[in-house]
C-alpha cells in the first residue's frame, strides 16, 4: 500500500522572452488507499510551491520531521539549467520522503498538491473549509485538473459534475 512519486519534466515559465521561474511536473503511483487516484500527471509546481507545501506541512505538523528541500541557489537564477537538473531528484526525495509519514498522506493539502492542477491559493482555501463540501469529490471525479494549462482556466467540466453533485444532493 504504497505510493510513489516521480519529479520530471522542467519547463520555464517565460513573460516577454525573459525566463521567470521553472516548474516540475510531478506524475504520481499509487498503490495507497489514502490518495484519491490511482495515478496522476500533468501536474506541475515550480520550487517556490515546493517551498509553501514545506512551510504549511511544517506549521501543521510541528512533531512531525518534515524533509528538506534542495538549498536555493543565490548567484544563479532558478531556471539556469543546471540548477532545474540538480532539483529533479531532491524534489522527488523530498515527496517520496513526505509519504514515510502518516500525519502528511492524510493531509488534504498534500493530496491537491501532488494530485491536482489547484492554485497554491485554491487549495489554501480548501483548507481553510472555505469551498463547498462537493468541492473535492468533484475535484476527483474530473481526476484532479480544472484548468486546460497553466493559464487558461477551463471550469467547463468541474462546473457540470458540481452541477450534477449539487442536483443529486436536493433530490435527496
Amino acid at each position: 500500500d504504497r505510493a510513489d512519486f516521480l519529479v520530471t519534466n522542467p519547463k520555464t515559465v517565460y513573460k516577454n522572452n525573459r525566463p521567470l521561474y521553472t516548474r516540475y511536473e510531478i506524475i504520481t503511483n499509487n498503490a495507497s488507499s489514502a490518495f484519491p487516484l490511482r495515478s496522476s500527471r500533468g501536474v506541475y509546481r515550480s520550487f517556490k510551491e515546493f517551498k509553501w507545501l514545506r512551510r504549511t506541512l511544517r506549521w501543521e505538523y510541528l512533531t512531525s520531521n518534515i524533509p528538506v528541500l534542495p538549498s536555493n541557489y543565490w548567484f544563479k537564477r532558478n531556471y539556469n539549467p543546471s540548477v532545474v537538473a540538480s532539483r529533479l531528484v531532491p524534489l522527488k526525495n523530498f515527496l517520496n520522503e513526505c509519504i514515510k509519514d502518516k500525519k502528511i498522506v492524510s493531509d488534504v493539502a498534500f493530496h491537491l498538491f501532488v494530485q491536482s492542477d489547484l492554485t497554491i491559493q485554491d487549495i489554501t482555501r480548501q483548507r481553510k473549509g472555505q469551498t463547498h463540501h462537493s468541492y473535492l469529490p468533484c475535484l476527483w471525479n474530473c481526476g484532479g485538473k480544472i484548468h486546460k494549462d497553466d493559464d487558461d482556466f477551463d471550469y467547463a467540466a468541474f462546473k457540470r459534475e458540481l452541477s450534477r453533485t449539487l442536483m443529486n444532493e436536493d433530490s435527496d
